[in-house]
C-alpha cells in the first residue's frame, strides 16, 4: 500500500510508445513525468524513484543519461528500467551499462508494472536501509560526543581534585607552619612571665627580709632604751 504516489520519469524519443507507457503508467496511479530534455539536470528537478528508459540498440553501449544517472551521488539510487528491442544479447548489454532492469519491446503493460513495482520494492528496502545506516551514524557520532564530553568531564574533575588536594596540602603546611610559631611565641612569653614572676617574687622575698631584718633591729634596740630610761629615773630620785 502506497503512502504517496511514486514518481516516474519517462524517457523515450518515440511519440507513440513514449504516450504508451505513460498511459499504462498513469492508470497505476504512478506520478510521470516526460521532461527529460535537460538530461541530467531534469532528473535531479524531478527526483523520480524510477526511470523508464527507452534504448536504440546502435546506441545502447554509448546511453549518455544511464551512465550519468548511476554516477551521480545524488541520483545513483533512483533504479533505471530500460526497454530495449532485440533479445536476450541487447539485455544483457543494458544490464551491463547499469540498468536495473532491461524489458523487451513490444513490451507488456502487466509485464512493465511488474518490473516497475519491483524495482520500486527494491529501492524502498535500499532507501531504509540506508537511512537505518545514517541514523546508526548519527547515533555512533552522538555517542562519541557524549563519551568525549564525559572524559573531558573527568579530565576537568581530575585536574580540579588535584587542584583542590593541592590546596589542602599547601594550606595545611601553611597552617602547621603557624601553629608551630604560635606555639613558640606562645612559650617565649610563657617564659617570659615566669621570668617576671620569678623575678616579682624574689623581689617580694627580699622586701620581706628587710622588714623582717628590721623589726628585729628595733626589737633589739628597745630594751637598751627601758634600761637607760630605768637608769635616768633613779638618777632624779636621789638628787
Amino acid at each position: 500500500m502506497k503512502s504517496k504516489a511514486e514518481k516516474l520519469l519517462v524517457v523515450e524519443s518515440d511519440d507513440t510508445l513514449r504516450e504508451h507507457i505513460v498511459a499504462v503508467l498513469s492508470d497505476a496511479g504512478y506520478e510521470v513525468s516526460t521532461n527529460y530534455q535537460e538530461g541530467i539536470r531534469a532528473v535531479l528537478t524531478f527526483d523520480p524513484d524510477v526511470v523508464v528508459l527507452g534504448a536504440d540498440p546502435p546506441q545502447l553501449d554509448c546511453c549518455d543519461l544511464l551512465s550519468e544517472i548511476k554516477g551521480s551521488e545524488h541520483t545513483q539510487n533512483i533504479r533505471v528500467v530500460m526497454l530495449s528491442p532485440g533479445e536476450s544479447a541487447e539485455r544483457t548489454r543494458g544490464l551491463d551499462l547499469g540498468a536495473d532492469d532491461v524489458l523487451s519491446l513490444p513490451f507488456d503493460p502487466h509485464e512493465l508494472l511488474s518490473r516497475v513495482r519491483s524495482q520500486l520494492r527494491s529501492k524502498h528496502i535500499a532507501d531504509e536501509f540506508r537511512e537505518r545506516l545514517r541514523f546508526a551514524e548519527e547515533n555512533r557520532n552522538a555517542t562519541r560526543q557524549v563519551v568525549a564530553a564525559v572524559n573531558e568531564e573527568r579530565r576537568t574533575l581530575r585536574v580540579g581534585g588535584l587542584a583542590t588536594v593541592a590546596v589542602l596540602i599547601v594550606a595545611s603546611v601553611i597552617f602547621f607552619l603557624f601553629y608551630r610559631r604560635t606555639q613558640e611565641q606562645n612559650t617565649r612569653v610563657y617564659a617570659a612571665i615566669t621570668r617576671l614572676q620569678t623575678g616579682v617574687l624574689a623581689q617580694q622575698q627580699l622586701m620581706e627580709r628587710s622588714r623582717r631584718a628590721l623589726e628585729d633591729g628595733e626589737r633589739a634596740v628597745h630594751p637598751w632604751r627601758a634600761i637607760h630610761k630605768s637608769f635616768n629615773f633613779k638618777r632624779r630620785a636621789k638628787t
